[in-house]
């Protein structure tokens, strides 16, 4: 399927990529505000913050050096909330304040009370973060319309945050099959002949019969293979 393009603007308030930040998506309702947290005093006083929303925490985990903390909440006026937590030694971790709303102003208390629980729902289902709210917060029950609106805005909100360097809710790839083969015919000569891969450790053996273009084995994985080219005895070896 093909997904279709997006158009995005970035504005550098200061014209510095490491101080505040906005984000946008043509035709999305949504705002992203970014900063350092040394810069959040800056931050606090811009209007988005004073604008009912959603904001993350985020910073390196000081029990886990390896993975990245967040912490999510929501408020009617998010500077507050965000005031608050600039004090609390509890959560001292974060480094980068996300502040998320509407530029038409529409989020309601209860819309940003779903999108508060289902991101932490998300980021704990996806493992690319520690999620250090205490509480999963409960969804709020919401019309299944707005619930419908809601879920597009939570699918902009992810590519705009990854945008910004913010990549916590989105799903990790499944687990690919490793060692698969891939047994190209290295025949010049366009004619349909066949290969006889020999597995290097005596079996198993597998023969395929194939033009000249390429022949993916993924069955044959763990081993080593000792590609026979019938077409002109050239042999490769693949793991």
């Amino acid at each position: 399927m093909t997904m279709s393009g997006k158009s995005v603007r970035l504005f550098l308030v200061d014209g510095s990529p490491t101080g505040l930040l906005t984000a946008e998506i043509m035709n999305w309702t949504g705002h992203i505000l970014t900063a350092p947290r040394s810069r959040i005093a800056e931050a606090l006083k811009r209007l988005e913050t004073n604008r009912t929303g959603i904001y993350l925490l985020g910073g390196e985990d000081p029990s886990d050096p390896s993975k990245l903390r967040i912490y999510v909440g929501e408020g009617d006026r998010v500077s507050e909330r965000i005031k608050s937590h600039d004090k609390d030694e509890s959560k001292d971790f974060w480094t980068h304040l996300y502040v998320v709303t509407s530029k038409d102003a529409n989020l309601t208390k209860a819309h940003v009370r779903y999108l508060e629980s289902r991101i932490v729902e998300l980021a704990k289902a996806a493992g690319r973060a520690n999620v250090a709210n205490g509480n999963e917060p409960g969804a709020k029950q919401l019309p299944e319309s707005d619930v419908a609106v809601m879920e597009f805005f939570l699918s902009q909100r992810q590519i705009a945050l990854r945008l910004v360097g913010l990549d916590v809710i989105r799903p990790k790839p499944q687990n690919v099959m490793k060692n698969s083969l891939l047994v190209p015919n290295y025949c010049r000569n366009y004619k349909p002949q066949g290969f006889t891969l020999r597995s290097t450790l005596a079996k198993p053996m597998v023969s395929a019969s194939r033009a000249c273009s390429a022949l993916t084995m993924a069955a044959l994985r763990g081993k080593q293979y000792l590609v026979r080219s019938e077409c002109g005895g050239s042999k490769r070896r693949y793991q």
